[in-house]
């Protein structure tokens, strides 16, 4: 039986994440775009790209229709993974752990946040009577 797309970028990420004993090898990736203006413009452009071919692939290989939104917005939230992991949020996330526990935080973030994809979002944030007061 094959893999998701979701599942495949999760397992994609927390490989590179064990890349290195202390999860710094995603942050070695923020570090070198994300601490420079014009590298984080190109890393957003790379994201845009790599989310365009995904959505190409994704269309051909589930057979939809040309235009159909499902496999833009497919892609749109696995690439999503990649942009939360190196935020800046996860970053002071891993860093708030001991470096014995920050791979481990670094793999809760990614399986917290796919889990929340495949949830989806259609009870989240929704207010209720006594959240509201």
């Amino acid at each position: 039986m094959g893999q998701s797309p979701l599942d495949a970028v999760r397992v994609f990420l927390k490989d590179l994440a064990a890349a290195d004993e202390h999860a710094n090898g995603i942050e070695v990736f923020h570090t070198a775009f994300g601490g420079v203006p014009q590298l984080r413009a190109r890393l957003l452009l790379m994201y845009e790209r790599f989310e365009q071919a995904l959505a190409h692939v994704l269309a051909e290989e589930s057979g939809s229709e040309a235009g159909h939104p499902a496999p833009r917005l497919v892609a749109a939230q696995l690439i999503s993974l990649f942009r939360l992991v190196t935020s800046e949020e996860a970053r002071e996330h891993v860093a708030s752990a001991s470096a014995d526990e920050r791979l481990n935080a670094l793999n809760a973030w990614i399986d917290e946040s796919a889990a929340l994809q495949v949830e989806g979002l259609a009870g989240y944030g929704i207010r209720t009577s006594a959240s509201a007061s």
